[in-house]
């Protein structure tokens, strides 16, 4: 397989920002009243955050579960956004590996303020070719919308794409659209659980891409350069 086009996903796999979203989250549902355990908010990180409530408090109504996305997208921007920061290496195996000739794109649940501030830390926009944000798609992962979007923008086939992902939910919208997702560990997920999702290759951090797509763009290998939790 030639890989000519990377679809990054941002929170938790560029920008270190998963325990600060859940800690939002725990600290957002008992206002509404309800006390959700965080590791099942952990199990669904990464999810789209209607379906997510949706599964946690199905006795929700749609406009009590908008009224609770509201208000932790909220506390997030005030309290958290401020202090994330990107993953160590991020930009710099960005960079590596558009020298390769890649097309890079973003495709991302997240729109607006975090958005911008996640680009501006990470400062990237020279090396991206296309982004596919929360605007673009009425649901997020797992739903593949998001990443069908960004294979659009790039003008890219999914027979020549790669995602790079940190949740079951970007691997499950990446099979879905038909391309392979390599699963980082840094979004918390347990390796085993990103390879049952989908990931073909699991690697600790973004600082490993390079070597785990095998000297792109050369033969991607499925289920080769896993990197044991």
């Amino acid at each position: 397989m030639t890989i000519d086009s990377v679809i990054f996903d941002i929170e938790g796999t560029l920008v270190d920002s998963v325990k600060q979203t859940l800690r939002c989250w725990r600290e957002t549902l008992p206002e509404f009243g309800h006390d959700v355990p965080i590791d099942q908010l952990q199990a669904r990180s990464g999810m789209d955050g209607n379906m997510m409530l949706e599964q946690l408090l199905p006795e929700l109504s749609d406009a009590g579960r908008k009224k609770l996305i509201k208000a932790q997208g909220g506390h997030y921007q005030k309290v958290y956004l401020p202090h994330i920061q990107p993953f160590e290496g991020a930009r710099e195996t960005l960079l590596s590996l558009k020298s390769r000739k890649l097309k890079f794109a973003l495709a991302t649940d997240c729109e607006g303020a975090p958005l911008a501030q996640y680009r501006r830390i990470l400062q990237i926009d020279n090396l991206l070719d296309a982004i596919a944000c929360g605007e673009d798609a009425p649901k997020g992962k797992p739903n593949p919308e998001l990443i069908g979007r960004a294979l659009q923008k790039l003008g890219a086939s999914p027979d020549h794409a790669v995602m790079v992902g940190d949740t079951p939910s970007d691997a499950k919208a990446a099979r879905k659209a038909g391309i392979p997702c390599i699963g980082l560990l840094t979004g918390g997920h347990p390796a085993e659980a990103l390879r049952k999702a989908g990931c073909e290759t699991v690697l600790e951090t973004i600082r490993d891409l390079p070597s785990g797509l095998h000297g792109a763009p050369g033969p991607f290998a499925k289920g080769s350069g896993v990197s044991q939790a």
